[in-house]
């Protein structure tokens, strides 16, 4: 339970406590006994009115046939959230006979290429819209299409990121940053430590600031900080603690490159936190991850010749590998789907998250009220079971606050003969208490109408 239905509850209790006991010391002792009943029934009511409650009821659905010889698509991965001008890539198996995948958007073919039995394939596009919006996957043989699969993704505006370089001497690979940065039009301020105590600092797309030390005023003004590990302020002073604050509580980002011994570290950080690996060498060894601080996150990177990617013409893969660092260093808690496999789909159990600073919100999907419960470790996300009753985008919110938009599948359909009765969850309807509330309170009223005020 979370702390809200506890609230309710304890409230209720209290009020059932105080109109029993009054009900008792009244000097009319006749109907007593229906006078308690109508109290308890009235509060009770209000009770469910207050808090969710639930029956399971049998559904019949379509049987699933899973043979060994599975066939389509078997395995598909893209990425869900894009910046603009960031490309869309799709990649996955495909089974069964060869086949032509086309990848369509705004009704239109934009890519396509051919697969074989148990071949990978990948597509790709740069979306032209921003915003949601809902690709398809099409599988072909011959003239028969025999997959269709949708492909949820959303495009952010891409409004100016607001970055703070610190660099603990010149080198190239700032350099190169900080023009990739200022390319995209984002905002940034560098310091760059050229001696002892002495430091150059440039600013792109902004005015000039005092860039030291580092205080909350200053932390205030940018989204992010890409820094050297020898850049970070010493462990135990002010400037450190300020850091850290900024981060767990007020989410700003962290993007630190570290050599090796700082890998080691940050990798075994990982293991106790919530977290995400991003990239791999090609001994499988992690080069690059994520964990959350807070409310904020860490992104480390121990790939600190990025730049010769530049040098060898690859500027595509440049870009989305600081993309995805930057992305992540300020990227949000979304959705977290449930059910299924791995896709929330309509009428199935869905676990949503929502992240936002306030005590005890309440969420709201389409227009109903999902219960939230606060996550035991990160205090400013909170999870709310729901079942979507269609497939599309769909979001969740608290009134004038904080929205996160996910992608519902509709129901899983198979043409297989065959029905199995399967159960599901359902809320009672608040009429019924609605009915119940007035019922009692209808009662005393009359009782007392009837046996006089005095009585």
């Amino acid at each position: 339970m979370s702390i809200w239905n506890y609230i309710v509850l304890g409230l209720c209790l209290v009020l059932l406590g105080g109109l029993l006991w009054a009900e008792w010391r009244r000097a009319n002792r006749a109907r007593l006994f229906w006078r308690c009943a109508a109290t308890m029934v009235a509060v009770a009511a209000l009770l469910c009115l207050g808090l969710p409650f639930y029956y399971w009821r049998e559904v019949v659905r379509p049987s699933m046939l899973l043979t060994e010889a599975a066939k389509g698509v078997v395995e598909i991965d893209w990425q869900r959230m894009l910046n603009r001008g960031e490309r869309l890539q799709v990649q996955g198996s495909w089974a069964g006979r060869p086949a032509k995948l086309l990848l369509m958007g705004m009704g239109e073919v934009v890519d396509s290429t051919k697969a074989g039995a148990g071949g990978r394939f990948s597509l790709g596009v740069v979306p032209a819209q921003v915003g949601r919006a809902v690709y398809r996957l099409v599988g072909v043989v011959g003239k028969d299409t025999v997959e269709r699969e949708e492909l949820p993704v959303e495009v952010a505006t891409g409004g100016a990121l607001r970055v703070l370089l610190l660099a603990a001497s010149p080198d190239f690979e700032n350099r190169f940053l900080v023009k990739w940065l200022s390319g995209d039009g984002h905002v940034i301020a560098s310091r760059t430590m050229v001696s002892r105590g002495k430091a150059a600092e440039a600013f792109v797309n902004r005015d000039r600031l005092a860039l030291a030390p580092l205080t909350p005023a200053l932390l205030g003004n940018f989204d992010l900080v890409v820094a050297d590990a020898a850049a970070l302020p010493a462990r135990g002073t002010v400037e450190r603690s300020v850091l850290q604050r900024e981060i767990a509580e007020r989410g700003l980002g962290l993007v630190v490159k570290v050599d090796s011994m700082g890998l080691d570290s940050m990798v075994r950080v990982m293991g106790g936190r919530i977290s995400r690996v991003l990239d791999r060498d090609p001994a499988g060894k992690i080069v690059a991850g994520a964990f959350f601080e807070g409310s904020g996150k860490v992104v480390f990177t121990a790939l600190d010749t990025s730049y010769s990617r530049l040098l060898a013409g690859d500027h595509v893969g440049y870009a989305r590998y600081w993309s995805e660092l930057l992305r992540e260093g300020r990227r949000k808690v979304g959705a977290k789907r449930g059910g299924g496999a791995g896709r929330p789909r309509v009428g199935e159990e869905t676990v949503v998250e929502l992240p936002t600073a306030d005590d005890w919100p309440q969420g709201i999907a389409g227009e109903r009220a999902v219960y939230l419960a606060q996550d035991a470790r990160l205090s400013f996300l909170w999870r709310g079971k729901y079942w979507p009753e269609r497939a599309g985008w769909q979001a969740i919110s608290r009134p004038m606050g904080d929205t996160v938009w996910w992608y519902v599948w509709p129901a899983v359909r198979n043409a297989a003969t065959g029905e199995h009765v399967g159960r599901e969850q359902v809320e009672f309807p608040k009429i019924w208490f609605w009915g119940l509330f007035l019922l009692g309170a209808v009662f005393l009223w009359v009782e007392r109408k009837m046996g006089g005020m005095s009585g």
